[in-house]
């Protein structure tokens, strides 16, 4: 099956506005900054306003970090 570009672009979309989301909902949840969660994660503030902006998504690696600093902080 042959997707068009618009349809790849739009998916692409959602998926940058999910994790922004969950970046987003931590840190209400936490009542933290940006730059508090970028220390926490060690990580750049620039990096953290990118993903909850939606600009750039994160490596696996990052993604999996995020993912357990949710699980220490009982945060779903």
């Amino acid at each position: 099956m042959v997707y068009n570009s618009c349809y790849i672009c739009l998916m692409a979309n959602f998926f940058h506005k999910d994790f922004s989301a969950q970046v987003k909902h931590l840190r209400t949840k936490l009542a933290i900054t940006q730059e508090e969660l970028a220390r926490e994660l060690g990580v750049s503030f620039a990096t953290v306003n990118r993903w909850e902006n939606g600009h750039t998504q994160p490596i696996p690696m990052a993604r999996r970090l995020f993912e357990g600093y949710c699980v220490a902080k009982r945060v779903k």
